[in-house]
């Protein structure tokens, strides 16, 4: 998919060569059921879908300290298509009318110097956490009462993201917020990992905000759920027999 302001005869060169490409390739792996559809029309084959997820042992006992009994963390990079000046924008709103919300920021990037300054002004209710280690992500996660997945609708190829950050919560038990539309949604409404909302619009992420928060003791059985199905169906142990499955429809590796 391509933005509006590139030529036409760019878009026509670069899907014929898609084209070509993906007809002759032995077999076909997308991280998504929506870019599956777009590669099965596309060379006429059954392209294989292998998520883009983690393993079952992706765990941690410990916890990353914070003051707030209802916790909102982002964790990844800090760049424009995320939409995170809206979700800070929209949390300053929403922690003007609860006392005991915190959000957590961790990751880096240019939009690095708006979040450090926003924590700084609002410290607190917002604390960056600033580059941290993979390693640290499950410490991270442990924490949280919601994950925030977004992606901007102005980047077409968004329609086909499916961040490991979706699985890497619903792994924890952490129910998600994302974007309302494309492979993100579809995931979180599909399995029940969460919430959707429409992450271009501060006053649409508020008020979703606010309906999550009435609504916490729901909110904890959807993540015990999260975590139930993300064991039985989501997990890398689960789900790699499909690569295995692509991987012996190339000639000669069987």
């Amino acid at each position: 998919m391509f933005s509006a302001g590139v030529p036409s005869a760019i878009k026509i060169s670069v899907n014929s060569l898609e084209s070509r490409l993906a007809k002759r390739a032995d077999v076909i792996i997308t991280s998504g059921h929506l870019l599956k559809k777009r590669m099965d029309s596309l060379c006429g084959r059954d392209a294989i879908v292998v998520q883009n997820t983690v393993s079952a042992d992706f765990q941690s006992e410990e916890k990353v300290s914070h003051s707030g009994d209802f916790t909102i963390g982002y964790i990844g990079g800090l760049i424009e298509g995320r939409n995170l000046t809206q979700l800070v924008n929209a949390f300053k709103m929403f922690a003007e009318s609860h006392d005991d919300v915190r959000l957590l920021i961790a990751g880096w990037g240019p939009l690095k110097e708006y979040v450090s300054e926003e924590a700084d002004r609002n410290s607190r209710t917002i604390r960056y956490l600033g580059k941290v280690d993979y390693s640290q992500v499950p410490a991270i996660l442990s924490s949280l009462s919601l994950s925030i997945s977004f992606v901007s609708r102005l980047v077409p190829n968004n329609m086909y993201a499916t961040p490991n950050k979706v699985f890497e919560a619903a792994s924890h038990g952490v129910p998600l917020l994302v974007s309302d539309f494309g492979e993100l949604a579809s995931i979180v409404r599909k399995w029940n990992l969460g919430y959707t909302t429409d992450s271009e619009r501060p006053d649409a992420i508020l008020s979703s905000l606010h309906d999550i928060y009435r609504n916490r003791e729901s909110l904890k059985e959807m993540g015990m759920r999260a975590k139930e199905t993300f064991m039985q169906h989501l997990s890398w142990e689960r789900v790699q027999d499909e690569l295995v499955r692509a991987y012996d429809q190339i000639p000669g590796t069987r």
